[in-house]
């Protein structure tokens, strides 16, 4: 959160008018935040409000979609007056959204707080921090709907994006950070949903079986497997169905169940992997398929490359798999890497036997943007028909795999 005193001057004028802060008050900004930036931008053009090339060009990408646009005036904005003083630091959110700070609580936080580096702190410091309700509204589907959230805010001068929205260094020390601390959730038959997000548009959906933990999750790459976003497709009980979003008279999530002329294939939990075609050291090109009808119960896709300091560290434990689950595990390494020459030196020189194959680390869009890799090393375990069974990554996700052998083993 940042003042639009240096961005756009005016409209930050007309928000002094409208709360008439004291002059005792002083020094202080008000700090501002939108959840919804559409309506933002349409609201600073229709006022021919915003001066820089830059961000006419932003809003015109805003303004492309008419079905969010509307005359209509609404609270899509929240608004902070923080003031400096006396070796404090006094945060006031205007909570009711009605224009006046003086009904609303006032936070202390002392002069030295703030964190440096870029690095947001460890949870135990924001859980300290007091949560604050507010209320604001959102245009959806044509209608204003109102939500109350709750969040922390809390000083944060040396946010890493302050660089792109504030030049002056002296509007710098007035950031503050949103964290949101609320979520929609619900439960259907043995499904469990929880929705976390800045406004109904942008949500991440966990969806998962009853009985998985859906409270601890986040978005590592474990729990990934059970996140969802707006018009994406799950299968629930062998039929699919696209997410068409949150009912917020309800609240509900509506599904649309979808008739699929083609085979599904997605890089979770549960669902089958496409049959991808790789290049292996040689230059040939094979497909998973010629993997996965080796004979072998399961096989585990390694994503790795020779930069990668725990990929490295993890070869010794991946030869001791290969050999100890000889009859029922087969490995197919995937090397995300600049040079070819490279990885064939490092699998010689570490007497790697199993199945290699090359992806330049600079396409990304064939192979690893489809399977959603972010993190090295991701393991990948599949069955026969290369539904995937298992998916995370480091070493830890390795040691899970293992159990999983052990556990099919001892069955």
């Amino acid at each position: 959160m940042f003042s639009y005193e240096e961005k756009y001057p005016k409209y930050y004028n007309t928000l002094l008018k409208e709360y008439s802060v004291a002059s005792h008050q002083k020094p202080y900004r008000i700090i501002s935040f939108s959840f919804q930036n559409s309506k933002l931008f349409y609201d600073l053009s229709q006022n021919d409000f915003i001066k820089n090339e830059e961000d006419k060009r932003r809003a015109d990408l805003f303004l492309k979609d008419s079905s969010v646009l509307t005359n209509q005036a609404f609270d899509h904005q929240i608004n902070v007056l923080y003031r400096l003083a006396n070796g404090v630091r006094e945060v006031t959110l205007d909570a009711n959204n009605n224009k006046d700070f003086r009904d609303d609580q006032k936070l202390t936080y002392s002069s030295d707080f703030h964190f440096v580096n870029n690095v947001i702190p460890e949870e135990e410091v924001i859980d300290g921090l007091q949560n604050l309700s507010f209320k604001y509204q959102f245009f959806y589907e044509g209608k204003v709907v109102s939500l109350m959230r709750e969040a922390k805010i809390f000083p944060y001068p040396n946010y890493y994006q302050n660089q792109y929205y504030i030049l002056a260094d002296s509007l710098r020390k007035y950031s503050l950070l949103l964290q949101l601390k609320d979520n929609w959730s619900g439960k259907h038959r043995q499904y469990k949903v929880f929705a976390q997000g800045l406004n109904y548009n942008s949500l991440t959906y966990y969806i998962s079986a009853d009985s998985l933990k859906i409270k601890d999750f986040n978005m590592s790459d474990n729990h990934a497997n059970f996140a969802y976003r707006l018009k994406d497709t799950i299968s629930i009980g062998g039929t699919y169905f696209g997410i068409e979003g949150i009912n917020p008279e309800g609240p509900a999530l509506t599904l649309k169940q979808m008739d699929l002329k083609e085979p599904f294939y997605s890089w979770r939990v549960g669902y089958s992997m496409k049959n991808f075609e790789l290049q292996g050291l040689d230059g040939q090109i094979f497909s998973l398929d010629g993997i996965a009808k080796s004979g072998k119960k399961f096989y585990l896709i390694d994503f790795w490359g020779t930069w990668c300091v725990p990929c490295k560290e993890l070869t010794p434990d991946l030869k001791r798999l290969y050999a100890q689950y000889f009859n029922t595990l087969d490995i197919l390494s995937i090397a995300i890497d600049d040079n070819m020459d490279v990885v064939k030196e490092y699998v010689s020189r570490n007497n790697i036997s199993w199945k290699q194959a090359y992806n330049n680390r600079r396409n990304r869009r064939p192979l690893i943007n489809p399977l959603r890799v972010s993190s090295y090393p991701t393991f990948i375990l599949m069955d026969e028909n290369r539904k995937i069974v298992y998916r995370g990554s480091g070493k830890s996700s390795l040691m899970e795999i293992e159990h999983l052998l052990i556990d099919n083993e001892n069955f």
